[in-house]
């Protein structure tokens, strides 16, 4: 055997002994930083009312306030709804 194997056993034989509890303690750790970081997330988007930037628009584009004056509420019936001619109906006997 040479140098490097003789060097390297000790370290063999405790990843041989303990991998089933080192296997845990990574998973652990992953689950462990993903918690963190979806709670970061999470933190991050329910920002503070003082954070928020407000947006002030100083000029609006007249022509798209003139069409929404225009448009009709849903209780609105000026004009009568027009329905489609009768087609032929394949599920009538």
């Amino acid at each position: 055997m040479n140098d490097l194997t003789l060097s390297m056993r000790p370290i063999q034989d405790f990843f041989a002994k303990h991998h089933p509890a080192l296997f845990i303690c990574f998973i652990a750790l992953l689950l462990a930083a993903a918690i963190y970081s979806l709670y970061d997330v999470t933190r991050k988007a329910e920002a503070s009312p003082d954070s928020l930037t407000s947006t002030t628009i100083t000029q609006f584009n007249q022509a798209t306030v003139e069409k929404i004056k225009n448009l009709h509420s849903s209780t609105d019936t000026s004009e009568p709804l027009a329905f489609p001619t009768s087609r032929y109906n394949p599920f009538v006997e």
